[in-house]
């Protein structure tokens, strides 16, 4: 059996148009949907149904470096929104890895990264949001 090789270069995050690089160590790009797939109640009697839970929408995490160029691409869609309500952007994540896909029509900026300063060189965190996501789990190739 031969070994599988992830690499994070082969993960190509796109807003817009645009490649997105410049991300920090760690969890770099995280993605979770809002609510469950299925609600599930059950009875008295230990009788269950589920409820198709219909809300796609997911919660994306970016982490930049400070110095990357991904702040002033996520700043000039941050700055769109907050001066004309115009900022929203399609989203994918694509693991050139493997067959993972996760890709949106409208995303926006939901919230500006917090700002620290110190010794070290600072992350960014973005908070991004899109009401409906779709995504295509896989393995690596």
């Amino acid at each position: 059996m031969s070994a599988k090789t992830y690499d994070f270069k082969q993960v190509a995050c796109i807003l817009g148009t645009r490649q997105i690089t410049g991300f920090a160590e760690g969890d770099s790009i995280s993605v979770e949907y809002e609510s469950n797939l299925f609600n599930t109640v059950v009875g008295a009697d230990g009788e269950a149904t589920r409820a198709k839970a219909n809300n796609r929408s997911a919660k994306i995490t970016l982490r930049m470096l400070k110095t990357s160029l991904g702040n002033d691409i996520l700043n000039e869609y941050y700055q769109a929104d907050l001066l004309s309500n115009g900022g929203t952007f399609p989203f994918m994540l694509k693991d050139n890895n493997g067959s993972e896909l996760h890709a949106a029509e409208q995303c926006w900026v939901e919230k500006e990264p917090s700002t620290p300063f110190g010794q070290d060189a600072p992350i960014r965190e973005w908070t991004l949001r899109t009401s409906f996501l779709v995504s295509t789990f896989g393995g690596n190739i």
